[in-house]
């Protein structure tokens, strides 16, 4: 049970990244018009998340000790969701939301999920190097050395590969439907 727990959050993250990226990425080739372009904003991302969650490494250690385990685990799931939630809801409700962000924002709703989506994919990628990724190192350690071994294995392989290959078949589904 426990590594089914630790495996499930694992395809959890990936399912939820690897939807979204790829929605983003088409939104992307939607905003920016050219290839270059494209380039500097997803390199202006990386550039980004990698100071993020070097910042969120060194801050670990500290927070780890006001939130507890998991408060520390939760973070990354509870900054997913309020991430995704809105940039999934300008996606799908584009054109019924279109004259409502004009009016109060001054803005698309494509350049919008352009913004969130590359701000969802920033902090979600920094949160899963600096703080999802130790908290589930951290989850192996209570366990016995031959079952982590093995746990770790089946979680990292297995449950990246399962959340990846279910990203993939929802949005093949979600083509095929839509």
């Amino acid at each position: 049970p426990y590594l089914l727990a630790l495996a499930t959050t694992v395809i959890s993250y990936n399912v939820v990244i690897n939807c979204t990226d790829v929605l983003w990425k088409k939104q992307l080739q939607s905003f920016f018009v050219t290839p270059s372009k494209i380039f500097a904003h997803t390199s202006q991302i990386s550039m980004w998340t990698g100071v993020i969650a070097t910042i969120g490494s060194l801050l670990f250690s500290c927070t780890l000790q006001r939130l507890g385990w998991t408060g520390m685990a939760l973070c990354t799931p509870l900054l997913m969701l309020l991430l995704v939630v809105p940039f999934f809801t300008l996606y799908l409700g584009a054109s019924s939301l279109a004259p409502l962000t004009r009016a109060a924002l001054g803005t698309t709703p494509l350049a919008l999920t352009v913004y969130l989506g590359g701000l969802q994919n920033c902090l979600g990628k920094a949160a899963k190097y600096s703080i999802f990724d130790v908290c589930k190192e951290l989850a192996f350690v209570s366990l016995p050395a031959a079952t982590r071994k093995q746990g770790k294995a089946a979680v990292d392989g297995l449950g990246t590969e399962i959340g990846k290959s279910t990203a993939a078949l929802l949005c093949q589904g979600a083509l095929l439907f839509f």
